[in-house]
């Protein structure tokens, strides 16, 4: 956080066009740090400066090129001929869960010829009209930003491992019960 700009803390105040909404910031900062990020450098490298199967993050084994055809192999490296070749542009995530959420296409990512420290690969692409409003884009700005997940974002979430899980019927049954016994033993204290 930049402590420098004018932060719109109040959950329930949308951020003017002067303020950076810190609860949209918030859900985007912690929406990176489940997972929701790329662990691949500039050079193809890992972000700890190997090349060793298995350190690229879970992200990057749903990158692949405009053909869906996968960056990472199946013994866990980077196909960094491609990834150099295309000078990172042109990435895409293509996790099922997501691709289905985008209508069957696969999900660009935000790949700049020119490589962008933290942004590259780890972003919605804003050149696409649909993730203008995606809590997920790079570009970040003043004034109202998204705070809720799109459901392509939601995809590459489950893609990534996460589940929405909804309650079974005993678990609202047991929730019940349980504010029920409160109630019970609350009242008896009055008596």
């Amino acid at each position: 956080m930049n402590w420098f700009y004018d932060w719109e803390l109040d959950a329930n105040t949308p951020a003017s066009n002067s303020q950076f909404d810190f609860y949209a910031a918030m859900n985007h900062e912690l929406t990176h740090a489940l997972g929701f990020s790329s662990l691949v450098t500039e050079t193809g490298r890992d972000v700890f400066g190997d090349r060793n199967p298995g350190e690229y993050g879970q992200f990057d084994r749903f990158l692949s090129d405009a053909n869906g055809d996968s960056l990472i192999d199946v013994d866990g490296y980077l196909n960094r001929d491609y990834w150099i070749a295309t000078s990172t542009s042109d990435i895409y995530f293509n996790g099922a869960n997501a691709v289905a959420a985008n209508g069957g296409n696969l999900v660009a990512l935000y790949s700049p010829t020119t490589w962008e420290d933290g942004s590259s690969v780890s972003h919605l692409d804003t050149d696409n009209p649909l993730f203008f409003t995606s809590m997920m884009k790079h570009n970040r700005d003043y004034g109202f930003e998204p705070r809720d997940y799109s459901a392509i974002e939601v995809g590459m979430m489950t893609d990534l491992g996460y589940t929405a899980a909804v309650p079974e019927p005993e678990t609202y049954a047991l929730m019940l019960a349980g504010l029920g016994l409160v109630g019970f033993m609350a009242r008896r204290r009055k008596a």
